[in-house]
């Protein structure tokens, strides 16, 4: 091989070394390319907030495949907090392109953010938000009160553990139920409840059930609350677990709660507890875990937590005591000065040695300490309010002037001037 060859041959040879590299990283961005696309979630049109109430609101969207329904929502654009995935009418069906989901326990007159996710079978989903409204004012006194929210299993066994939080000026709550189709008749096997629960045991297995409820007080009813569908179970298992007890706070900061509660018994067995934050379900925690870290908190505000038991036949039992949470507030900035020191006054002066002594100053978090100043210049720092220079000049004349500091760092203004 020539030397013309053999260089074109090497030529040749760095091209081939320096390309495939690149063509072996084009077809992997490729893969994971075409890979996103597989994954990519609903598209999510059409997104509004109707039916807002003092306590209540109903968010709707649209996706063009079927997937499900969830709604984040808060105070705080962004952080939110809360979610909820309570269809407005619930048909049983968790897959959907037509999405309804109400959220439960607003507060009257307040701006609320929200976005909305909507999931596929497969996995993948997309999220869409931030969007806002604002909750109605509270009802004014001599009115009915407001729609409540009620929680209904998708599958029961007998009887049918069925819940809602309690809505404000409600004396008393009344049950509606039917079998579908949905444009049947309702009937009332329960009225004038005076707790926001019921345990409906007039039902037949293999059978499915609507239900809904509204509130009463002496001025009227609310509007009926969303409606839930629950299939009675026929396997036999129609005992639901024992209510879980000592629901406590284990620990608390400005992100985050943690509780615990003690274990539910089952005629059969407990598969998984349910916890709710307010009326929205908020997470599952699996025997033998009995606690749970909720993160999606946000400082000085109060949130209430239960848990429900479930058995592997579906049968939920009624919801624990509700705990309370306060969520701490961050810490204050200390930004008040204290005020002068009083009067400077000498006590005594000698050839080695000038004593004197100040009033005491105020503050609103406490005085930590008194700095003294001879001349202009910082000579030494006290808790008392009396000092002695012995580092004075027989002859010599001295200026003296004293600041109060507080635990922040904050300094008052110098006290009056005390010549020796």
């Amino acid at each position: 091989m020539s030397k013309g060859e053999r260089l074109l041959s090497g030529i040749q040879k760095s091209k081939k070394r320096f390309y495939e590299p690149l063509f072996l990283f084009a077809l992997i961005i490729g893969v994971v390319c075409f890979r996103i696309a597989l994954a990519a979630g609903p598209t999510i049109t059409g997104v509004q907030a109707g039916s807002i109430t003092s306590s209540t609101a109903q968010i709707a969207w649209t996706t063009d495949a079927v997937s499900d329904s969830h709604v984040d929502y808060g105070t705080i654009s962004g952080t939110y907090g809360l979610a909820s995935e309570n269809k407005c009418n619930t048909s049983g069906a968790t897959y959907v392109v037509s999405h309804c989901v109400t959220l439960p326990s607003l507060s009257p007159s307040t701006i609320y953010y929200y976005q909305v996710r909507s999931m596929d079978a497969g996995g993948a989903y997309n999220v869409l938000g931030p969007y806002q409204f604002t909750s109605a004012p509270a009802n004014p006194p001599g009115t009915a009160p407001s729609a409540p929210s009620i929680s209904v299993p998708h599958v029961a066994g007998i009887p049918v553990n069925l819940y809602w939080m309690s809505v404000d000026s409600a004396s008393w709550y009344n049950i509606y139920r039917r079998t579908p189709p949905s444009s049947g008749p309702w009937t009332i096997p329960a009225s004038n409840l005076n707790l926001a629960s019921y345990s409906d045991a007039t039902v037949a297995q293999n059978m499915t059930y609507e239900y809904r409820v509204n509130a009463c007080n002496q001025y009227g009813c609310s509007s009926d609350s969303n409606y839930g569908s629950v299939f009675i179970s026929g396997n036999g298992d129609t005992q639901p677990p024992f209510t879980p007890d000592g629901l406590t706070e284990v620990s608390s900061t400005m992100s985050s709660v943690a509780f615990s509660w003690h274990a539910s018994s089952d005629n059969v067995d407990t598969v998984v507890y349910k916890i709710w934050k307010g009326s929205v379900f908020l997470a599952n925690v699996y025997p033998p875990s009995t606690s749970f870290t909720d993160t999606a908190v946000s400082s000085s505000l109060s949130y209430t937590y239960t848990v429900s038991a479930m058995d592997a036949a579906n049968n939920q039992s009624f919801p624990s005591s509700p705990l309370s949470v306060l969520i701490p507030s961050p810490p204050t900035v200390d930004d008040s000065p204290p005020t002068p020191s009083a009067s400077i006054l000498l006590e005594s002066v000698s050839a080695s040695e000038v004593r004197f002594s100040w009033g005491s100053s105020l503050d609103d978090r406490g005085v930590t300490s008194y700095k003294i100043f001879r001349n202009g210049v910082y000579l030494a720092s006290v808790t008392s309010t009396s000092y002695s220079d012995v580092s004075v000049a027989q002859g010599t004349v001295y200026n003296y002037f004293v600041k109060a500091y507080d635990a922040a760092g904050n300094q008052s203004l110098p006290s009056t001037t005390l010549k020796a």
